[in-house]
């Protein structure tokens, strides 16, 4: 049987993360991994930790052997870079897994599906880290079931106290605090996993960003020799159009840094009960959910236990869902269209946030 092939573009953290993904995979044995990075340290820190694979110091030169059709390459390098790379890897007929964020803007994300379609491939983000949980699940079947009525207002509010990219996290990567590389902060960090669950759950044909506002809290841990120019606190009221013509209000905020407490919230409302529920289960997850109700007059609440479905940890999810969907399978990836539409509501907060003015994104626009 011939080799499942897998070419890494950028050999960091997330790339390590990525090769340790493999085992996770339905024939890990059968893999051959690829990897390329300018850095020569960068090369020998992941060739120590994974002594089989193939290194090569620029991306074009690995990519250069003849494609085979189940092909994945990942895009594991700056955001700055995922444009230009992830067009290089698909005009070579293979298919392509962009890490987080997925482009600096719009029109680069627009780029990349063209190249998608051009070459019939597969594109894929790595957004995907948190779906088909069983928690958000049967949120959605509690909304199929009319055991919420109408839903009509959710809050979807996460709030890390400390925890930014460049600074307490992963400090060494002073890159993330630049715009310029990265296109934004927590918002692009944290914000792919939040729309991506967000629009599986309501799966909207139009969302509307009635207002948004960002900021970046002072710390004296704060940089002062390196360009720190991104939000680290930012909100936005939403408004989610249905298929069914229900208008589900969205109340939107994250955080990488705060000075109140932090918080993780879901809650959604709906005319005839609520449930309130961890979506993101990371890093230990409750196993159980609220629900709250009317009962003969009377404010009913109610646990709902429930235990993880997918044995795939969300460390591992982008690279195993995307090679199960490469194989043909149907798996909660967000790919192609999926992916561009998540991408444009993220990128409509920061446009409303900076105009001060109200945006539209339509699904399939």
């Amino acid at each position: 049987m011939a080799k499942t092939r897998i070419y890494l573009i950028g050999t960091g953290v997330i790339a390590s993360f990525h090769a340790g993904s493999i085992p996770a995979l339905p024939d890990p044995e059968n893999i051959e991994l690829s990897a390329a990075d300018p850095s020569p340290d960068a090369r020998a820190r992941f060739l120590k930790q994974n002594p089989q694979t193939r290194m090569f110091d620029n991306a074009q030169a690995m990519l250069s052997e003849p494609a085979h059709e189940d092909d994945i390459v990942i895009v594991a390098s700056p955001a700055c870079t995922h444009c230009e790379l992830t067009c290089v890897a698909l005009e070579t007929g293979r298919h392509v897994l962009c890490e987080k964020p997925w482009a600096m803007n719009t029109g680069e994300a627009e780029r990349m599906i063209a190249a998608a379609k051009r070459n019939k491939r597969l594109l894929g983000c790595c957004s995907c880290r948190f779906q088909g949980r069983l928690a958000n699940e049967k949120v959605k079947e509690m909304m199929r079931t009319g055991q919420l009525g109408t839903p009509y207002h959710l809050a979807f509010v996460n709030r890390g106290p400390r925890s930014r990219p460049g600074i307490e996290y992963q400090p060494e990567s002073k890159w993330f605090l630049d715009r310029s590389k990265n296109s934004g902060g927590c918002l692009v960090d944290w914000g792919p996993y939040d729309l991506a669950v967000l629009n599986e759950l309501l799966s909207p044909v139009r969302v509307d960003v009635v207002g948004a506002w960002m900021t970046s809290p002072v710390t004296a841990a704060d940089p002062r020799s390196v360009v720190f120019d991104v939000e680290e606190h930012i909100g936005a009221m939403l408004r989610y159009h249905l298929r069914n013509e229900t208008v589900v209000s969205v109340t939107y905020e994250r955080s990488a840094c705060v000075h109140g407490p932090g918080c993780h919230r879901a809650e959604l409302e709906g005319s005839k009960g609520s449930v309130y529920w961890d979506w993101l289960g990371f890093p230990q997850d409750t196993n159980k959910m609220t629900y709250f109700h009317d009962q003969d007059g009377a404010l009913q609440t109610d646990e709902i236990a429930y235990g993880e479905k997918n044995p795939v940890s969300a460390f591992h999810k982008a690279l195993v869902f995307f090679y199960r969907s490469v194989k043909g399978e149907q798996v909660p990836s967000v790919l192609n269209e999926e992916a561009f539409f998540n991408f444009a509501c993220l990128r409509s907060i920061y446009d409303a946030a900076l105009s001060g003015t109200p945006q539209t994104v339509f699904r399939g626009a």
